[in-house]
């Protein structure tokens, strides 16, 4: 195995993601990472023990861009996963220090129902909500990270509305302060046990870049009915946003940001016929928006469809296989999985999820089936998890029947799927592990 590790500037702040440095011989071997059928390349994990200043300097790169390459990659990139650094912990053996980008937003609303406190008893005023405030240097560093805070009810005074809004105002200022930019902390501190001054351990979890689809937000006014492809194209390619009332607003029917980190190159959109409203104005995330839209399904196969962020930052969408794509046989000792079209050895560290991987002599004497996710051989890869040098471990996607359109649109009609619980695993069950897969 041959996987280089790399650190370049994230592709807001610097387009062309200049080189920081190749942090390779640095990783003491301890490297993995998670890739999911619903948001591609999902989480990273390494560990390095470096000296003080090595420590030090990692912790001022959150926000910068990972990138894991190997030669073995299919694409001209090498990429096997690439995302950001979210979080950094140092520990010396005395101490842990940790800087993370999980609780960073640089733009803040703040939403609230509107009381009149003037009078008695006081009365509800509705729905209301601030301006959003901004902090630009932040946003220079880590591209634009929105917080929608819900703040309950506001009362007002003898001038009520703009007291209300005022005092909104000051829950954002005070949010925004706080939460603009990634603090350092001392999570732990331990004594009469010994530190090390010589040598520290750091711990980097990386997100992928879907990560930004959590931390925008996406609604639509436009009453058009388009298909679903539509859509997805065009929260890819937005751009000349405004701001409005707080909300940014591009000409025509959008509500959103434009996105800082994931490609406008929509060619990895498969076409899907399935028709909805453009209408999403209910302050929901960007990846919750389309969350709901991969539980439209397929228009052509009426199967699942999947969506994820992957070689650079390219955004994909796949419907769910209806054949195998890779195999991999209990009477193999080499616990290799296989490209069933080509029969080329698939590296642990190049699987993928929404694929159908497929155990041939699992159950020699099944009966076939025609859809191969109808058989025990088989299951569609929901999450991959890999560890250097070379574990994987595959979890199928969970056939959760609340999670498609169709049983969603019955329970608002006042209909709910039955299901009988069985012991051990409520009405969804799960395959054995497969060997050589984690499994033993």
């Amino acid at each position: 195995m041959t996987i280089d590790i790399i650190i370049t500037e994230n592709p807001h702040y610097n387009a062309s993601m200049a080189f920081v440095e190749n942090i390779t011989t640095k990783v003491d071997g301890v490297f993995s990472w998670t890739i999911e059928a619903f948001g591609g390349f999902a989480t990273a994990h390494f560990e390095m023990m470096v000296s003080e200043a090595d420590a030090w300097t990692m912790l001022q790169r959150i926000g910068k861009r990972v990138a894991f390459l190997s030669p073995d990659a299919p694409d001209s990139s090498l990429l096997c996963w690439e995302g950001m650094i979210s979080t950094v912990n140092i520990d010396d053996g005395g101490a842990t220090i940790s800087r993370s980008l999980e609780n960073v937003y640089n733009h803040v609303r703040v939403n609230y129902t509107g009381v009149d406190d003037t009078v008695d008893p006081p009365q509800t005023a509705g729905y209301e909500g601030t301006d959003g405030a901004d902090d630009l240097a932040s946003q220079a560093l880590y591209g634009r990270r929105d917080l929608l805070y819900q703040a309950g009810t506001v009362g007002g005074g003898a001038t009520t509305a703009l007291r209300r809004i005022a005092r909104g105002n000051r829950i954002r200022d005070l949010f925004l302060a706080q939460f603009a930019n990634p603090r350092a902390g001392t999570t732990t501190l331990r004594r009469g046990g010994g530190s090390s001054v010589s040598s520290m351990r750091v711990s980097v979890d990386c997100v992928g870049f879907a990560q930004e689809l959590a931390v925008k937000f996406h609604g639509e006014t436009d009453i058009t009915v388009v298909t679903v492809d539509t859509i997805i194209k065009s929260i890819l390619a937005n751009t000349n946003y405004g701001t409005y009332l707080g909300y940014p607003i591009a000409p025509a029917y959008t509500l959103g940001w434009k996105l800082d980190f994931i490609s406008t190159d929509t060619s990895g959109v498969t076409a899907n016929t399935i028709t909805t409203s453009r209408y999403n104005f209910t302050d929901k995330t960007t990846r919750t928006y389309l969350d709901e839209l991969m539980r439209l399904g397929d228009g052509a196969t009426g199967r699942r469809t999947f969506w994820g962020v992957y070689e650079n930052r390219k955004f994909f969408t796949t419907v769910e296989p209806s054949s195998y794509d890779y195999i991999t046989r209990r009477s193999d000792s080499s616990e290799a999985i296989y490209d069933r079209r080509t029969g080329a050895i698939v590296p642990p560290w190049l699987v993928r999820p929404a694929k159908v991987i497929g155990v041939p002599d699992l159950l020699p004497d099944e009966t076939v089936v025609t859809d191969v996710l109808n058989t025990a051989k088989a299951f569609l890869i929901g999450t991959v998890e890999f560890t250097a040098p070379a574990t994987v471990v595959l979890t199928p996607v969970a056939p959760d029947p609340s999670g498609m359109w169709g049983t969603a649109q019955l329970m608002q009609d006042g209909y709910a799927p039955t299901w009988t619980q069985v012991p051990g695993g409520g009405f969804v069950g799960g395959l054995p592990p497969i060997p050589g897969l984690g499994g033993g």
